[in-house]
């Protein structure tokens, strides 16, 4: 039976899951999701932001640029003037260009061999605003570029063009997105390590709580050493698990004593129920004799009864010799002699000794 009860307490122990763990779980999901959610948005809002700073930035200079060169009309002759203007915005990595029907391209981009390229494509209608596309490809690269008219005498003559390398924006992103990513690898590192040990510290406690109910019920009632916990709750459960220990031990004790008591009763009564039969015993003796004596006396009474018949008879006896006394002496007043009164009391003397005689047997 007790190895069955071992194996079935080792069996509840192995079920279900870790306090440990289970903190570690609760503590580090919301952490994690949290960061997850925190960085995604954040990076998304920062991607948005950026591309919307970079679109208000290219317009900015689209739109400068055509009002540089507003009233101006862009020939082959007089588009190399303009490249100290298009060339002042490049340590900022933007780039302009002035786009003319029937001419190359005026622009600040250059290939692979630091020549200024020829041509820059548009590929949307131009329409009296200008447009905006974050995908213009240029001697294969990739760019964010802005197309803004060029007006003279309220007719378009060329296009103000700027644009910004993608791959410029895409790096400061993904600089931006390592930023995040190690921020919150770092985030949740600390609050790992730190519900690490407040796990383990609570983790501890109960375990320790586990340990003394399991002593309880297993009778254990030895005093041990009081223990603290910063958790209000926990604090709580040791004190009155103290508490149930310490009151436990009075009880039994008092139990004890009570039991010790009843024994000590039970043990007396036990005594008394001895003796009661020894002296019953006695009475069944008493009892005995007495139906013995009545017995006896019964037959005296018969004795008795048997001598009282006897002695009637006796008298009866008596009674008729005296009848017959009486008759003789009758008759000798009248005619008889001595002889005849002799004869009669020798008749009556001998009636009495034969009495005598049987009463004595």
């Amino acid at each position: 039976m007790k190895k069955t009860k071992v194996k079935k307490q080792k069996t509840l122990k192995k079920q279900g899951c870790s306090l440990f763990l289970l903190l570690m779980l609760l503590a580090l999901a919301p952490v994690v999701l949290a960061t997850v959610i925190l960085s995604t948005t954040s990076l998304r809002l920062t991607r948005t932001n950026l591309e919307g700073s970079v679109q208000t930035t290219l317009h900015v200079t689209a739109d400068n640029l055509a009002k540089y060169c507003k009233e101006n009309e862009i020939t082959a002759m007089n588009a190399s003037g303009y490249y100290e203007y298009l060339d002042s915005l490049k340590e900022e990595g933007l780039e302009m260009a002035i786009l003319a029907d029937g001419i190359p391209a005026t622009t600040s981009i250059k290939n692979e061999n630091d020549y200024r390229i020829r041509e820059i494509p548009m590929d949307q209608d131009l329409g009296t605003e200008g447009y905006y596309d974050k995908n213009v490809v240029i001697e294969g690269n990739t760019y964010y570029g802005y197309y803004i008219p060029i007006m003279n005498d309220g007719r378009i003559t060329a296009v103000a063009f700027a644009a910004e390398r993608k791959n410029e924006i895409t790096d400061a992103l993904w600089e931006i997105e390592v930023v995040f990513l190690v921020c919150a690898v770092g985030m949740v590192i600390l609050f790992g390590v730190i519900c690490f040990f407040l796990s383990r510290a609570l983790s501890g406690k109960m375990k320790e709580t586990g340990s003394r109910v399991d002593a309880l019920a297993e009778g254990d009632l030895s005093a041990r050493k009081e223990s603290d916990s910063i958790v209000r709750e926990i604090r709580n459960l040791l004190q009155n698990t103290s508490q149930m220990q310490r009151n436990l031990a009075q009880v039994i004790g008092g139990v004890q004593e009570v039991s010790g008591e009843l024994l000590n009763s039970v043990r007396q009564v036990a005594e008394g129920s001895n003796a009661t039969t020894e002296q019953a015993g006695q009475i069944s003796q008493a009892m005995e004799q007495l139906s013995s004596a009545a017995e006896e006396m019964a037959e005296n009474v018969q004795n008795i009864s048997d001598r009282m018949d006897e002695i009637g008879e006796a008298v009866n006896d008596i009674s008729v010799s005296a009848e017959g006394f009486g008759r003789n002496t009758g008759q000798q007043q009248k005619g008889g002699g001595r002889h005849g009164k002799d004869h009669d009391r020798q008749q009556s003397f001998c009636g009495i000794r034969e009495y005598h005689y049987s009463e004595d047997s």
